[in-house]
């Protein structure tokens, strides 16, 4: 049943890249939800793809209306540029955005009939596009998502969002957390790119999130959502190298260009480096001994073991004690 399901929505989208939109609310979730919307909106336009999130999340009217905004700004900027003379496509209104459920959504719908009523009431009192697949929502999660998006977009979150990041990746899929929301999306981000520190990395196991290098390679860092439709034309390979940008680990505003960056390395002689190096000695079996949970096998313990102690030779142990 799931199967055909998934088949349909698939057969339906034929060639669209399908995008899903996954995270949890965060402390300033009504802006941060708004504003993801509207660059989901406009990375839909980049790609040519539809966005889609699963179930009632409470963060989901805020990013609907971003969603509509962007839209409805689109198509007065198209017709002002059409009626100062300039050459114009005409202005795409379209959400390109549905609501995945599972068969069992009646049952979150009362639970959440406040939320749904927020979205009908930005659709012009009128039905969202909705896809059904999967008989309840952790079969929605599980069997479906990995098998319909093309790549998922990750918003703050906690340790079960992380474990699900893990359970996407494993299955091929791409992620992109974004690292200015904040939470598990965060973490996650700079452990994909080996640049969490030995405690992160041992909080991030206790989620089950352990990669290796190939899957790290799956995970696409994204510093905000402003900068989403690079991270997501990137992974598919429509923009073109002059307009490349590395949407990962940057600031708001870069400091400059390339040709600024010193071409050379500056040499630290050894005194000045002696001075710098941690001096405390930090038993790994201690480290692992006081993080980890007991619950771990030994495989699992292993993998950790060595995910550690790359941390560790990469960072130091300054964040050990």
């Amino acid at each position: 049943m799931v199967q055909e399901a998934i088949a349909q929505i698939r057969e339906r989208y034929q060639g669209t890249p399908l995008v899903a939109v996954i995270g949890g609310a965060s402390q300033h979730s009504a802006r941060e939800a708004y504003e993801l919307g509207r660059a989901t909106r406009e990375a839909m336009a980049h790609i040519g793809g539809v966005s889609f999130t699963v179930g009632f999340p409470s963060w989901c009217v805020d990013f609907y209306r971003g969603v509509k905004d962007y839209a409805r700004d689109t198509l007065n900027r198209a017709f002002g540029e059409a009626l100062r003379g300039k050459l114009t496509q005409g202005g795409d209104g379209r959400d390109l955005f549905f609501l995945l459920l599972p068969q069992d959504f009646q049952e979150a719908l009362r639970e959440r009939v406040s939320i749904y009523r927020g979205l009908h009431h930005l659709n012009g009192n009128t039905s969202l596009s909705y896809e059904i697949a999967g008989a309840t929502m952790k079969e929605t999660m599980a069997a479906v998502i990995p098998e319909v998006a093309d790549l998922v977009v990750l918003h703050n979150g906690n340790e079960r969002l992380a474990a699900y990041a893990s359970r996407l990746v494993a299955a091929g899929r791409r992620v992109f957390p974004i690292i200015t929301s904040g939470g598990s999306s965060e973490l996650l981000a700079k452990y994909a790119r080996d640049q969490a520190n030995p405690r992160e990395v041992a909080e991030l196991a206790r989620s089950g999130v352990i990669l290796d290098p190939e899957q790290k390679e799956l995970v696409h860092p994204v510093y905000d959502a402003a900068r989403l439709r690079y991270a997501l034309a990137n992974a598919l390979g429509l923009t073109p190298a002059d307009e490349l940008l590395d949407s990962r680990l940057l600031p708001p505003e870069l400091p400059g260009s390339l040709e600024q960056v010193p071409s050379k390395l500056v040499k630290v002689d050894e005194e000045q480096a002696a001075t710098t190096l941690p001096k405390e000695d930090v038993s790994l079996r201690d480290l692992i001994d006081r993080s980890i949970d007991e619950t771990l096998s030994d495989s699992e313990s292993a993998a950790l073991a060595e995910a550690v102690m790359q941390s560790i030779m990469r960072h130091g142990k300054r964040d050990l004690k």
